[in-house]
């Protein structure tokens, strides 16, 4: 089990509760708010902000309980936020690292809505630039050099030139244009430079966490088309998120995580296992390196636990993969007795505890 989320004030009691979970990603709202005006500006003035430091200090608390979680910090890969210390770089020099679109002007995007946190509007980096690349590997290396940070989500991993986050926008994108929610549309040269340099900067992620850490990206890029326009790029570690999910408790979706199994490393699942259904079908297509992520910037990491379903109950490995029983219910079974059944028809699914 993981939790991914952030409250402004996390008592000191909710720390002992994170470390239960096998993997803690800390969100952008986590700690302290930043004061007024530095953070209500959304420009460069955000960037003493630094919620980097919000992530080490709730993530160093964790690792002192237990060393052996998984902890990861956020960034976001589209939206470039004001409050990471990491901004100052991004806006330097005339803002000369955050990308500009066939006629110059400075790419703006909307976030997918807030919590009174968030600015209305974000910059993006310019991945075609090493040096941007470059500044953002840096910020997570030094969050990792802190031993409190293993890894991290790449937020919005999955949008490419023409291939923006999902619904947006309602017309068809073009193969030259970037879209979260508002679209730009950039020259053929400048979007192969931002394609390479955007797989050069998840391959670098990828190499940063090549031991036990987790540099998680959306899984969507390694369905088609978007696979081939990456060259079948499969990255070391995945996230399939609640949006995706909550459209994805098919066949299909089985079948595509049980073939990721020996591809990818770790597949982290925003399916929050707080139901019987939810617990089951995740049971059905886990292999070892998934976790099923429980997800909430409102609640405590104690609330989230005490709502999970049978979290400390022992399962032992599966006996052998899942099997289609009358083309209609998945069926697998637990070396301690239990056995996890998914039915396609009604998208129920339940857990037979020996």
């Amino acid at each position: 089990m993981g939790i991914h989320g952030g409250i402004r004030e996390r008592p000191a009691s909710d720390i002992a509760f994170l470390a239960k979970f096998r993997v803690v990603v800390v969100d952008p709202v986590e700690g302290p708010q930043c004061t007024s005006p530095y953070h209500a500006s959304c420009n460069a003035s955000a960037a003493v902000c630094a919620v980097e430091n919000n992530f080490v200090r709730t993530l160093k608390s964790v690792k002192a309980l237990d060393s052996s979680v998984v902890t990861m910090a956020y960034i976001n890969s589209i939206l470039m936020m004001p409050y990471f210390a990491l901004s100052k770089k991004m806006y330097a020099n005339g803002s000369a690292f955050l990308l500009r679109d066939s006629k110059s002007n400075l790419m703006s995007f909307a976030g997918d809505g807030g919590n009174g946190f968030f600015c209305g509007d974000f910059p993006t980096y310019d991945l075609t630039l090493e040096a941007a690349r470059d500044a953002i590997l840096a910020d997570f290396a030094a969050m990792q050099a802190s031993g409190a940070v293993d890894g991290v989500y790449l937020d919005k991993s999955s949008t490419f030139p023409g291939y923006g986050d999902t619904g947006n926008p309602p017309t068809p994108q073009g193969k030259n244009t970037l879209c979260q929610h508002e679209c730009y549309t950039m020259t053929p040269t400048q979007t192969a430079a931002y394609i390479a340099g955007r797989l050069d900067l998840f391959r670098a992620f990828d190499n940063a966490c090549n031991t036990t850490g987790i540099c998680s990206i959306d899984a969507r890029v390694a369905e088609q088309p978007l696979a081939s326009v990456l060259n079948n790029y499969i990255p070391r570690s995945m996230h399939i998120f609640r949006a995706a999910v909550k459209t994805s408790y098919t066949s299909e979706t089985i079948k595509f995580v049980q073939r990721l199994e020996n591809k990818t490393e770790h597949l982290l699942w925003y399916g929050t296992c707080q139901s019987e259904t939810e617990v089951a079908f995740f049971l059905v297509m886990a292999w070892k390196g998934c976790y099923c992520m429980t997800f909430s910037n409102d609640d405590t990491a104690k609330q989230e636990w005490s709502s999970g379903w049978h979290y400390t109950t022992r399962l032992g490995a599966p006996t052998a993969p899942a099997t289609l029983v009358n083309g209609k219910t998945w069926v697998r079974n637990f070396a301690y007795g239990a056995q996890a059944r998914y039915d396609l028809n009604t998208g129920k699914g339940k857990v037979i505890w020996p």
